[in-house]
Formats: C-alpha cells, structure tokens, sequence
C-alpha cells in the first residue's frame, strides 16, 4: 500500500536505502572472516552474516594500477561477461559521471534457473588518501526480472581501492547476495569461494589493458 503512492525518484531512493542498510548490517557486524584460500596472490574470506545462510565472501589482492584504468574497467558493462564470474550477460541502464546501473544474468547450474539484478554502483574517490571505494547497491525499480529467471532479493557489495604508494593498490572484492527460489546452500555456498577468485584474477589482467589504461576521468582528476 506504501509503495503505491510513491513516484518513480521516490521508490527509486527507497530501494537504494534498503541496499544501503543490507549492506552496513552486513560489513557492520562483528561476524569474524574465516580464511579460506590464497592462490596466486589472492585471498578469499567467507563469513556467515546472522540470520543467512548464505555466505559473503571477500577477496583481497594487490595490483600495480591506474585508478582510471580501474573506472574504465568497471564501467565497461557490456564486457562483464568476458571477466566477471558466473556472469552471463549485462545491459546497460544508465551512465553517469561517477554512477553506473546496469542488469545482470548470473548462471546458475541445470536444473536451476538463472539469477539476474539490477546492480548500481556508486564511485568515491577520497584525494587526500587517494583510496576510492565502490558501492554495489541494489535498484530493482528499475527492470523487472526476465522470463524465466529468478531476481535476486540480495545483492550488495563494495569494491574497495587502498592506495599504498605510487600506483600500487590493496584491491578488495566483496559481496552479499541471496539467490532466492530454491537453491540449497550447499550448491551456492561453494562457488563464494571461486566468483571472488576468477574475478579478481581476471580484473588484474584486464585492468592494463590499453584501452583502460588511457582512459581518464575528470571527476578523479590527478590521482598520482
């Protein structure tokens, strides 16, 4: 009855808030990471957020980047599913200046059908550390879920860049979601500890890329 009598920028900012608090609950409790690999230069956490049972996962490596490499890469939605694990397909919604919307298809084994969201990131570069963090919040008004897939009620993270001198950054992944429907946890919980791996790993080879590496953004500006 509540949403009805909202407009589009409301019910829009409402579904963002709602991101928003899944998010802070879940990076804000004091559930403690528990290792779970290091391959080839990558660490993988998972946790078990209160009252889930999904795990979130995190995934830390470092890489010798440009800040705008990472931007270009980031926002180039349509070569997701060449990079991102478990991605099969991506439309974009909307481009803005440190704000991209986009849909995404993740697959998911037969007999299952495939998961999709309507992901919205939100860029903050701090100049003075010249760390930047990335939000990955929800915008379900946005689109409706496709024929045949199941839309994810959660999906949030951040991506996280920590400068550490030069152009040398801690890059974390890190991410929350709850498929929905009828997928066991011991069918989803798995993969938690490879999306992060194969994501991150395939991020540090595309980041210099040179189309990535000549990209520049104003709103960065000098980030050296």
């Amino acid at each position: 009855m509540i949403a009805t009598g909202l407009t589009f920028a409301t019910k829009r900012n409402f579904f963002l808030l709602i991101s928003t608090i899944a998010l802070g609950s879940a990076y804000g409790q004091d559930v403690p990471w528990e290792f779970a690999q290091d391959k080839e230069g990558i660490e993988v956490y998972t946790r078990q957020p209160g009252g889930s049972k999904f795990k979130e996962f995190k995934g830390i490596t470092e890489i010798q980047l440009s800040l705008h490499s990472a931007v270009a890469l980031l926002t180039d939605v349509n070569t997701m599913p060449e990079w991102v694990s478990d991605c099969e397909s991506t439309k974009l919604i909307e481009k803005k200046e440190n704000k991209v919307i986009y849909h995404m298809v993740i697959g998911v084994p037969f007999p299952f059908d495939d998961r999709d969201m309507v992901q919205e990131l939100t860029f903050i570069y701090d100049k003075e550390t010249r760390n930047m963090e990335i939000n990955l919040g929800q915008n379900d008004e946005i689109m409706d879920p496709l024929r045949g897939v199941v839309r994810m009620p959660v999906s949030v993270g951040k991506w996280t860049f920590e400068h550490l001198g030069k152009e040398k950054y801690r890059v974390t992944f890190e991410y929350l979601s709850d498929p929905g429907g009828a997928l066991p946890a011991w069918l989803v919980n798995p993969f938690l500890i490879r999306m992060p791996y194969k994501t991150l790993l395939n991020f540090k080879e595309r980041v210099n890329y040179p189309q990535y590496k000549s990209a520049y953004f104003d709103w960065l500006g000098a980030t050296k």
